[in-house]
């Protein structure tokens, strides 16, 4: 038999998608209002990395744009 856990609203809790390190950090320099150049510059990496990394970081995060990733992560303590 399984117990249920005593705080019920826990049941009722979306789980959200992780971010892996490296699309948190794109979110962060986001969030510096970075450029995806200067992200690439920053993060060693290159300009199509940076865009897919973003991709997925959207995605997670439920938002369609950069403008609104940003608000979405502060809300949820990622930057």
């Amino acid at each position: 038999m399984t117990r249920l856990p005593h705080d019920a609203t826990a049941l009722h809790r979306p789980v959200l998608p992780v971010l892996t390190p490296r699309e948190l950090q794109v979110i962060q320099l986001l969030a510096r209002q970075m450029s995806t150049t200067q992200i690439s510059a920053a993060m060693s990496i290159s300009v199509n990395t940076v865009r897919t990394r973003v991709r997925q970081a959207l995605r997670k995060l439920g938002t369609d744009d950069r403008k609104g990733a940003v608000p979405t992560a502060r809300e949820r303590g990622l930057v």
